[in-house]
């Protein structure tokens, strides 16, 4: 899910995101920023 979780969880008065998601889309956006620095 890269950090946004299942869309049953989005949107609901009750919303969260777990910890490893979130980490994992930080993980995935420092790889993505790395590779636009690099003119990739």
């Amino acid at each position: 899910y890269a950090g946004r979780g299942p869309m049953a969880q989005g949107h609901r008065p009750d919303e969260f995101v777990h910890a490893d998601q979130l980490a994992q889309c930080d993980a995935m956006l420092d790889a993505l920023l790395e590779r636009l620095a690099a003119g990739i």
